[in-house]
């Protein structure tokens, strides 16, 4: 599965902190999910597979757990999130 967006799809970009404090702009559909967040930062590189991960977000800081719950229902669109290994 392409982890880019289709020409002429609505995107959104999520802002991702990366355990070392780098931080990396992912754009993807709305409608694409937690779990495609999570693949998009294991693709790209920026945490190995090997290495299980946490993706915080929302004010107070939470876990996303429900990696079916899309990124527009989980207020990610043009959000900021912390990737914490473990």
């Amino acid at each position: 599965e392409a982890l880019t967006p289709a020409p002429g799809q609505d995107t959104t970009v999520v802002q991702v902190r990366l355990p070392g404090g780098q931080r990396v702009s992912a754009t993807l559909q709305p409608e694409w999910t937690v779990g495609h967040l999570r693949r998009w930062i294991s693709a790209a590189g920026h945490v190995p597979s090997a290495i299980p991960f946490s993706i915080i977000a929302g004010f107070p800081p939470k876990p996303l757990g429900d990696e079916a719950q899309t990124l527009k229902e989980a207020g990610l669109c043009n959000a900021c999130v912390t990737v914490k290994p473990g």
